[in-house]
């Protein structure tokens, strides 16, 4: 697995893909001289110890990564546009 940083990714995100544990998150931080809040930046690399729970880490590869890293905003623009926001003959027209 890349330690490269994707785009939508948080710093907990990329130690359990590297890692396969939540565990690792205190330890990999001292690592990187990082918070483990911080907002990193696609295409960073993250220095990674060997993985502790193979299982877990061997369920990531380049199309199943994860990516929790939305902010407020972004999770504000995102819209339901589901049933309950549709206004009839405005979202939702009837012919």
């Amino acid at each position: 697995m890349s330690n490269v940083v994707k785009q939508g990714q948080s710093f907990v995100d990329k130690v359990v893909e590297l890692t396969g544990s939540f565990e690792n998150v205190v330890a990999m931080a001292v690592l990187n001289n990082k918070s483990i809040t911080d907002h990193l930046t696609i295409g960073e690399e993250i220095n990674a110890f060997p993985a502790t729970n193979k299982r877990v880490a061997s369920f990531f590869n380049k199309y199943n990564e994860p990516a929790t890293g939305l902010t407020v905003a972004q999770v504000a623009n995102e819209g339901s546009d589901g049933i309950g926001d549709m206004i009839i003959g405005t979202t939702f027209i009837v012919e």
